[in-house]
C-alpha cells in the first residue's frame, strides 16, 4: 500500500512540476508566476511534513533514517578502494570504474556480505574489481571517462555523492602502469568533522587482493 501511495505522491510531484514549467511560459504576470511556484513548494512541504509526522518513508519524500540516525562509536562506517601498482604506491579509485554498480550499494555489500565469503569467493570478487580498475585506468589514460554511463548519458548522468566524488578527471590522475593489486579499507568518518578536515577519516584494512603471478 505504501508503494502505491509513494507512486501517487511522486507522480503528482512530476505532473505538478511539468505543469509549472508549461504555465510559467504562458503566464506573463510575475505575481502569478510566484503564486504558481508557491503552490508547488506547498505541495512538497505538505507531503514531506505529513510523512515526517506519520513516521513513514515514501521515497523520494523520505527522512533518510539510514544516514541521519545517530551513530554510536563516533562515526559512520564506510569503505574505500585503492589500486596498487608494482612499486607499491596506492591510488584512490574513482568509483565510476565499477559502473553500473553503485558505490553505496557496493559499500553496503562489502561491509555486510563480502566478509562472510570464503577466501576463494573473495578472490573472484577481487579479480573482478582489479580487472574493472585497469579497464577504467586505460580509459582515463586515453582521455575517456572511467565508466561508461557518462559516455552514453553525458550531462544527464546522475551526479556522484559528495563522499564518492569523481577522482579520475585527467590522464595524469591515474598511473601509467597497471594495477597489480586492490586494497579495501573500512573507513570511519564523521560528516561534520570531514567538512572541516578530510584527514579526520580513519582507514582500517579490510581486504587485499593481488593477482597471482
Amino acid at each position: 500500500m505504501t508503494d502505491i501511495v509513494a507512486a501517487v505522491e511522486f507522480g503528482g510531484f512530476i505532473v505538478a512540476g511539468w505543469s509549472l514549467v508549461f504555465l510559467l511560459g504562458k503566464v506573463k504576470s510575475e505575481r502569478r508566476q510566484r503564486a504558481l511556484i508557491t503552490l508547488l513548494l506547498v505541495y512538497v512541504v505538505v507531503i514531506s511534513f505529513g510523512n515526517a509526522v506519520l513516521r513513514i518513508n515514501l521515497w523520494p519524500f523520505s527522512s533518510w533514517d539510514l544516514v541521519t540516525r545517530t551513530q554510536s562509536g563516533g562515526g559512520w562506517p564506510d569503505w574505500r578502494t585503492f589500486g596498487v601498482t608494482a612499486d607499491g604506491k596506492e591510488y584512490p579509485v574513482d568509483y565510476r570504474a565499477f559502473e553500473p554498480l553503485n558505490a553505496h550499494e557496493l559499500g553496503t555489500w562489502m561491509l555486510q556480505d563480502f566478509v562472510g565469503l570464503t577466501r576463494e569467493q573473495q578472490g573472484k570478487v577481487g579479480e573482478y574489481f582489479l580487472r574493472q580498475m585497469n579497464r577504467a585506468r586505460q580509459n582515463v589514460r586515453k582521455g575517456k571517462e572511467p565508466g561508461y554511463l557518462g559516455r552514453f548519458l553525458g550531462p544527464l548522468v546522475a551526479p556522484a555523492h559528495m563522499i564518492y566524488p569523481p577522482g579520475w578527471l585527467n590522464p595524469d590522475d591515474v598511473p601509467a602502469d597497471r594495477f597489480v593489486a586492490v586494497r579495501w579499507y573500512r573507513s570511519i568518518w564523521d560528516l561534520e568533522a570531514m567538512y572541516q578536515d578530510m584527514s579526520t577519516m580513519r582507514l582500517v584494512p579490510l581486504y587485499e587482493y593481488s593477482k597471482p603471478q
